[in-house]
C-alpha cells in the first residue's frame, strides 16, 4: 500500500503527517505537521513538562505515560 499512499500525496489528495519531538528531560516538546503536495500545515503541538518532578527515572516515566 506504500505506492498508493505516495500517489495520494503527489496528487494533492490526503497527506502525510510528521511527528517531531524535542527530547528534553525537563520539558519535552512535540509537534505535528501535515504535508499535502508541496505545502506544509500545522496540525498540533505541545509540551510535556516534568521540571517539578524529582529524579530522572520519574521524569522519563512521566514522558512515557
Amino acid at each position: 500500500m506504500k505506492g498508493a499512499s505516495d500517489r495520494s500525496v503527489r496528487d494533492g489528495v490526503g497527506g502525510r503527517k510528521v511527528l517531531g519531538i524535542d527530547p528534553g528531560s525537563l520539558v519535552t516538546g512535540w509537534g505535528v505537521v501535515e504535508a499535502v503536495g508541496g505545502s506544509l500545515g500545522h496540525v498540533a503541538c505541545g509540551i510535556i513538562a516534568t521540571a517539578g518532578t524529582r529524579g530522572q527515572g520519574i521524569r522519563l516515566s512521566r514522558i512515557y505515560r
